[in-house]
């Protein structure tokens, strides 16, 4: 599982566009509504007057008084409608905002409790959040529309408003229009689709990678499970089981069920046992008693990330826009609702993660799985400088000598420490060392070894013709543009 870059949003700030913006837009639709309903009733009274006494000027007087008296009504009775509005629409989002972020933390308590329970209710959040947010983002200018109308109506020589009946209507659909159409890209793409990941890679037949298809078959038959459906191989990122549709770079169609994604590097700056373990590990995720994983909790992961990532981006827009104190109240609420089932899922995801070291050691052994989590570790940094070494010398990367040059890096420059400040949402590798009962100073040493000798030719216990799959997974980083980070998300 991937960890979003987000941070909580400032909770000053959700208080003051949630709670104290709605009460203010009340507020002001009380005030226009008490200040209309005022008016009508000086309005009724001076209408009794003239009737009774007359004017004290003359009747003819009295005669002009009556038409302007009922213009005035009519402009005040408009008023006191528009005030309705403004408060309605307030109380829409001071009600609705509140409501749900509290259902979304009861929710997100309850799933800590269930599984089940969390991945249900996260559906139904799911289906009604972009309803929600639209609500909350169209309520607030709706709200301001129809008290900036009502005060337009306040000015004596603006009657002409009243003259033309059809500005009625015009004006603030006009308004609520614009705005609209301003909101529109984020209405219809809040994010809440099923788009294909993007795996900077490519997928390999059991022709082009004989051994590797024949590892993962027999761990996933050994853990009682079915094999991914795919294989692909690439040359950044980490050893990655994909649930749902992924897409290869440089193609369209998209890969249906689960996808096995796996570095070159890794092949070679690994050893056997431990290639076994991460593949094994990453398979236990979707074995065992929890069948529906795939469908489910995987699935919940992926989409929590990308939801979050598209609300924080909307949130981060509207906090320097003008309007933001109008157009703010909906990504809060949504990043809230999200924040809760996201610390559910991580405390699902961290018990997943212990049964699924657990599940792989038996398959190898509790060494091998410790070695292999301290060594992915290990070799992040010589690898990613061996991609900008790779970038940098075109010629020597495309003869197919990539894992050569990462290898000689490697060798001159040290591996890292394996041990290095946890980020995301899985448990401290000590920690999960600890629980396979290994002692984690005595395999720090081992696991920063440097690569021995025979490393280079591990890649042919995998695939066919290496040297071909190298040069080609090392083309298509090249022509990517720029060594960066894949675009993809993991579910493990």
């Amino acid at each position: 599982m991937s960890s979003p870059s987000w941070r909580p949003i400032n909770p000053i700030g959700t208080f003051v566009a949630v709670i104290l913006v709605p009460l203010a837009l009340v507020a002001l639709g009380l005030w226009q509504y008490q200040r209309a309903a005022a008016d009508l009733t000086a309005n009724a009274a001076a209408v009794v007057e003239i009737g009774a006494t007359g004017h004290p000027s003359s009747p003819i007087a009295a005669q002009d008084a009556l038409p302007r008296l009922e213009s005035e009504r009519k402009k005040a009775g408009l008023r006191r409608n528009l005030a309705w509005v403004v408060m309605i629409a307030g109380a829409i989002t001071g009600v609705l905002g509140p409501i749900f972020m509290g259902a979304a933390c009861v929710l997100g308590q309850a799933g800590r409790r269930s599984r089940t329970t969390l991945i249900v209710s996260y559906r139904r959040v799911r289906r009604l959040l972009p309803a929600l947010m639209i609500l909350l983002l169209l309520a607030p200018p709706a709200s301001l529309a129809a008290a900036a109308y009502g005060e337009v109506l306040v000015g004596e020589q603006l009657r002409i408003w009243l003259a033309v009946p059809f500005t009625l209507v015009v004006a603030p659909a006009s308004l609520l229009g614009g705005v609209m159409a301003f909101l529109w890209g984020d209405i219809i793409g809040l994010g809440f689709s099923a788009d294909p990941v993007l795996v900077p890679g490519r997928p390999v037949s059991h022709v082009e990678a004989p051994g590797l298809w024949q590892l993962v078959a027999t761990l996933a038959a050994r853990l009682g499970t079915q094999p991914p459906e795919s294989v692909m191989v690439g040359l950044t990122g980490d050893i990655s089981l994909l649930a749902g549709p992924v897409q290869a770079e440089g193609t369209t169609a998209a890969l249906p069920g689960n996808t096995l994604y796996v570095p070159l590097p890794l092949l070679a700056f690994h050893r056997e046992d431990e290639i076994a373990a991460n593949i094994a590990y990453e398979i236990a995720h979707f074995a065992g008693a929890d069948p529906g994983y795939p469908d489910g909790f995987a699935l919940m992961e992926a989409d929590i990330d990308r939801s979050m990532g598209d609300l924080l981006k909307r949130h981060a827009r509207y906090g320097t826009d003008t309007l933001s104190l109008l157009l703010w109240p909906g990504p809060p609420v949504g990043i809230y609702a999200m924040g809760q089932f996201l610390h559910a899922m991580r405390y699902w995801h961290r018990q997943r993660v212990f049964a699924a070291d657990a599940a792989a050691a038996t398959l190898v052994s509790p060494a091998a799985m410790a070695r292999a989590l301290l060594r992915r570790e290990a070799v992040r940094r010589p690898i990613r400088d061996a991609l900008k070494l790779a970038w940098n010398q075109h010629d020597q990367a495309r003869d197919g000598s990539f894992i050569a040059l990462a290898l000689a890096h490697a060798a001159e420059q040290g591996l890292d420490a394996p041990i290095r400040r946890q980020r995301g949402p899985d448990p401290a590798i000590r920690d999960r060392i600890g629980a396979l009962g290994q002692d984690l100073s005595a395999m720090i040493a081992e696991a920063k070894a440097a690569p021995e000798p025979e490393a280079a030719g591990r890649l042919g216990l995998y695939l066919a013709d290496p040297e071909a799959t190298v040069r080609d997974a090392t083309r298509r980083f090249v022509a990517r543009g720029a060594p960066g980070r894949p675009t993809r998300r993991r579910t493990a």
